[in-house]
């Protein structure tokens, strides 16, 4: 049973102590940088996919945003300057986000204009995309710029009288809307492995076959064929898919479960993006995967990364090369847990 003592423990660090600042900070980053990548992309085609050419016609939009009861600020005009203006100031934003630039602010115009975007053509949204966006809602209330921000590169300034007055419900409004991503995320996983156990296909474990024989989704159908013609590989895919996605939250109590299944699941979309030809999910989801992270783990994670990067560097340099002395016929021989 948990004593009260432990209780009180937790109570009293959930009330006094911003957790998950340097998770929420990254997934800031990582949601700001995809987002600006995947619209940069899309610059030549913006007026097909979201403008005035878009098979998904303005009237068509307007009267479907009505009756599903989703405004978007692309309702306002028909004009392809408006939309203009719309894109690219959710690009400006998405920027801005990741760069941690008064984000309280921008974290509230990047929503609005984000969701805006994926309303006016939601045949083009994925489930990335939906992820992010309910994500995005919570972190709106959650200290995101702690690094890696534009704050956090000039330096904390003094609270003043106001700041200190509601900083206790400050600290409990980020740690409330870091428990809610992370039990979004581990809602997401779940629901989606329980719906792939009902479907039978994924039962005989030959889903993944049919996956990579549709067109749709085949842009490297000779590499997919190399995968589909071993029968052993996709029945142990397409059940390893499903037994990843049920039990990963799990993994947040197993800290030896989280090294097996957070890879596993990381590998999974990698896959995703390759095979599929869906890198914005991917990445998305990659992002919104660190949530399973605590702080103390992601900051290990990448002072490692960081670590290898250099040493990798170093072998290659120039310099660390060792200079070749003169040619012999003859050798011898010798010579603190940061909480979720």
């Amino acid at each position: 049973m948990i004593g009260s003592s432990t209780v009180t423990a937790v109570t009293t660090s959930f009330t006094t102590r911003r957790h998950g600042q340097a998770v929420l900070s990254a997934v800031r980053v990582g949601y700001g940088l995809t987002t600006a990548l995947m619209l940069l992309v899309n610059l030549p085609v913006r007026s097909r996919l979201w403008g005035t050419q878009a098979a998904y016609d303005w009237e068509a939009f307007v009267a479907g945003s009505l009756q599903a009861g989703q405004p978007s600020l692309y309702a306002l005009s028909s004009s392809a300057v408006w939309a203009d203006i719309l894109y690219f100031g959710t690009v400006v934003a998405a920027i801005l986000f990741a760069l941690g630039w008064h984000t309280r602010v921008v974290a509230v115009v990047f929503f609005v204009l984000l969701w805006s975007l994926h309303v006016r053509n939601p045949v083009v949204t994925n489930g990335g995309d939906n992820i992010m966006r309910i994500v995005l809602l919570y972190m709106i209330i959650a200290r995101t710029d702690t690094f890696w921000s534009w704050r956090a590169y000039r330096g904390q300034r003094p609270p003043g009288r106001l700041r200190q007055a509601v900083e206790p419900y400050a600290i409990v409004a980020n740690n409330v809307a870091l428990v809610a991503c992370v039990v979004q995320v581990c809602v997401l996983y779940v629901t989606s492995g329980l719906f792939k156990v009902q479907g039978r296909m994924w039962q005989e474990g030959t889903a993944l076959y049919y996956v990579m024989r549709t067109a749709d989704y085949n842009t490297w159908p000779e590499l997919t064929r190399l995968i589909y013609q071993w029968p052993a590989v996709v029945v142990i895919a397409t059940y390893a898919a499903v037994f990843v996605q049920v039990f990963l939250p799990v993994s947040l109590l197993d800290q030896r479960l989280k090294r097996v299944l957070l890879p596993l699941v990381l590998g999974m979309h990698l896959a995703i993006g390759l095979l599929m030809g869906l890198p914005y999910f991917s990445l998305f989801m990659i992002v919104t995967d660190l949530f399973f992270l605590r702080d103390k783990e992601l900051r290990d994670t990448l002072a490692a990364l960081k670590s290898h990067s250099r040493r990798i560097l170093r072998r290659q340099s120039p310099e660390a090369r060792p200079t070749p002395g003169p040619a012999t016929v003859f050798s011898l021989p010798g010579g603190r847990d940061d909480g979720l």
